[in-house]
């Protein structure tokens, strides 16, 4: 259980990494390969604005209000950098334009070919919001592949086999 709770946090990390500046203000660079991912501090605000949202609607009687935890956080910050529509559908075209601005040619073909490959494993471009999924699980599965995926293309010796959920 805490490994999976650690993976999904490294999955929200690495996905922010990936679109913009979620570490901003607590590193200063993020690294791929040596290489220093370009990015600004919009990721963040807009977690910080999740948050906020979160716990105001905390005790709406609205189901689809009261989202929660890591995966919701992050899906609502990424719909605001515009990585998911209004509906939570995916927008490859916008990941696609966030890595080629964040990362030197090379980096950026092997991250892009990485998320693709996440998008087709876990069909994400199917998923949409579901108002009863309070706690965005149908997202999980895409987060932490592109995780993976990120720390595959930009961890120098990396072994995605310790990441096995076998």
């Amino acid at each position: 259980m805490k490994f999976q709770i650690y993976q999904s946090l490294i999955a929200c990390l690495a996905m922010a990494s990936t679109v913009t500046g979620f570490f901003d203000g607590v590193n200063r660079e993020v690294l791929c390969k040596g290489q220093v991912m370009k990015h600004t501090n919009v990721f963040n605000q807009n977690v910080m604005s999740c948050v906020e949202e979160f716990k105001a609607a905390k005790d709406s009687t609205k189901p689809e209000e009261r989202k929660r935890g890591k995966t919701c956080i992050a899906l609502c910050a990424l719909t605001k950098d515009g990585l998911f529509d209004d509906k939570g559908a995916y927008q490859i075209a916008k990941m696609s334009s966030n890595i080629e601005m964040s990362l030197p040619g090379d980096l950026a073909a092997a991250l892009k070919s990485e998320m693709e490959t996440c998008v087709e494993k876990t069909q994400i471009a199917t998923v949409v919001n579901d108002p009863a999924d309070t706690l965005c699980a149908a997202y999980k599965p895409f987060f932490r592949c592109t995780a993976l995926g990120w720390m595959k293309t930009c961890i120098e010796g990396f072994d995605p086999e310790i990441w096995s959920d076998q």
